[in-house]
């Protein structure tokens, strides 16, 4: 989607943080940058500024479909339409009744309902919301490529098809919440074998939006019901189910279409000159390298600086709520040539010196800075010629939230592109001469 006012969000933040690419310039003699790192090369280290990035480019569809740790279900106006699949492809049809050494038939149903375990650490919305279950079996075959189409999905969130609904105020949104479904649809598919798949939208006035646990991080919504019909539910105890899923055998989705998440309108894409890291779809971002063999492979670095200069995203959700995105180094050789499925080879957060402690939000701007000096020494000490000179931009709540952040490609204005900033100390020969 062509993004209207991406011409003027790009070019009016120029003005402002080109003034801050002047303290990255080329300053060749200084020492001032590491003396307390390295007291002993103080009198030779340089400083430089490269312009190393080979290849720059931002990939969408993370974290994978069935992989995301929570998943956030809301409506946002113009900014956001996510909704949440639940599938219950098997259900039980007899039940263990109290102090009974034998299996009953289960002929009804009583008090079903959907318990959702959210996480509350998210601001709450300032007005109640509504959370509405409806009923997304397609009744067709499964298959891959229908079972997550958002074409084939988005039109049974419909009125027809509504299982259950219930609003909580601000203040009841607590890490459980109990919706109520219908017990003749649950008994229905039960006692037809028809798969139980639950479709969830949040919708509200404000903020409407909540964030649940999953399969994934063994929080899952659950199924809960007395296997008995109303009125004969006495020392009948509650059936609790996990989300499962049967589609297809030998599908690479068979494991993951448990618990997922469809986006109907996601954040903005951008026709500008910019990398996009987060938002929803999730985009990661691929950095690759060319940095010059006589600083990085004969000399000792003692600071290496990624720096970036961040475009501010007013369009995103959450605009104003800083999170962190985080620098991740690649574990991809150079054979694996797709930058998506390099993208999902990483070392984890924090490893190999990629750390950073600096929050911002979407609505931001300025140069952002990601030190990596272990990374570019492990280029030189601990990787061989097939290994690429790369590194990886993620969002730490890849998938759970909106938040999208820009920043300028190596296709964008010159004093602006991302660059690297090392400080070293050129190795000295044997004989002690720099």
């Amino acid at each position: 989607m062509h993004l209207p006012r991406s011409r003027w969000v790009v070019f009016a933040v120029a003005a402002v943080v080109a003034a801050g690419i002047g303290a990255c310039s080329d300053n060749l003699e200084s020492n001032a940058a590491c003396p307390s790192l390295c007291p002993g090369l103080a009198d030779s280290l340089r400083d430089t500024v490269v312009d190393a990035v080979m290849i720059d480019s931002s990939v969408s569809g993370f974290p994978a479909i069935g992989q995301e740790p929570f998943l956030l279900i809301g409506t946002r106006g113009d900014t956001l339409d996510t909704r949440a699949i639940i599938r219950y492809d098997s259900l039980p049809t007899f039940y263990v009744p109290t102090n009974s050494p034998t299996d009953s038939a289960i002929v009804g149903v009583d008090s079903a309902s959907l318990m959702l375990r959210v996480d509350t650490s998210e601001t709450k919305p300032g007005a109640p919301v509504t959370i509405s279950l409806y009923d997304v079996d397609t009744g067709g075959t499964d298959s891959s490529a229908t079972d997550t189409a958002v074409a084939v999905l988005a039109p049974l969130f419909s009125p027809d098809r509504l299982l259950g609904s219930k609003t909580f105020a601000p203040e009841s949104l607590v890490d459980s919440l109990k919706v109520p479904l219908s017990n003749d649809s649950v008994y229905y598919k039960l006692s037809h074998g028809r798969p139980l798949r639950i479709g969830i939208q949040v919708t509200g006035t404000d903020r409407a939006q909540i964030r649940i646990g999953t399969s994934v991080n063994f929080v899952p919504p659950q199924l809960m019901f007395k296997p008995a019909p109303h009125g004969d539910t006495t020392g009948v105890t509650f059936l609790s189910l996990s989300p499962m899923t049967r589609t297809p055998v030998g599908s690479p989705l068979i494991n993951d279409l448990q618990d997922y998440l469809i986006v109907l309108k996601g954040t903005p894409n951008t026709t500008a000159p910019l990398l996009t890291v987060g938002g929803l779809p999730g985009h990661r971002v691929y950095l690759r390298f060319n940095l010059p063999s006589s600083i990085v492979d004969s000399s000792t670095v003692v600071r290496a600086t990624l720096l970036l200069m961040q475009v501010p995203n007013p369009l995103s959700p959450d605009a104003r709520d800083s999170t962190t995105v985080w620098p991740q180094a690649l574990l991809a050789s150079s054979a694996i040539t797709d930058l998506g499925r390099a993208l999902r080879l990483l070392a984890a957060a924090g490893a190999i010196g990629l750390d950073t402690l600096e929050r911002f939000a979407p609505a931001d701007s300025g140069l952002r800075q990601f030190e990596m000096v272990q990374l570019v020494r492990a280029w030189h000490t601990g990787l061989t010629a097939t290994d690429p000179r790369a590194l990886a931009l993620r969002t730490a709540l890849e998938g759970e939230s909106g938040a999208e952040y820009w920043f300028y490609s190596s296709k964008g204005p010159l004093a602006l592109r991302p660059r690297i900033r090392l400080t070293y100390a050129p190795n000295r020969s044997v004989g002690g001469s720099p």
